[in-house]
């Protein structure tokens, strides 16, 4: 039943659309996609089957590798070493970004 009221769905809107509307829409979402691609830095990412190029923001910094490490092991000897929290930040979601040397409104 699920799969019949699904399909009748999608059916609808395949037929409510236009060969205009889908070509228009095409347009607008590869422009959208392609509008500061020149602004943007790409970055290989992973190893073997697992690897992708992505295209990030010009802030982007990826981890030095060696540094995460040698931070992790100087934690190990601390005391409390059995307790850990890894936090990492998406988007401005656990601070307040910067945007070329000026403050950006924190998360809302």
């Amino acid at each position: 039943a699920e799969r019949r009221v699904r399909h009748k769905r999608h059916w609808e809107y395949v037929r409510g659309h236009t060969a205009q509307s889908w070509g228009a829409t095409f347009v607008d979402e590869l422009w959208s996609t392609t509008r500061d691609h020149s602004k943007l830095r790409c970055h290989g990412l992973g190893f073997g089957l697992q690897f992708r190029v992505v295209a990030l923001d010009e802030t982007f910094k990826k981890l030095d590798a060696f540094t995460v490490l040698q931070s992790y092991q100087l934690a190990a000897a601390a005391p409390d070493a059995a307790r850990r929290l890894f936090m990492l930040d998406y988007d401005g979601t656990l601070t307040v970004g910067v945007i070329r040397g000026q403050q950006q409104g924190g998360p809302g």
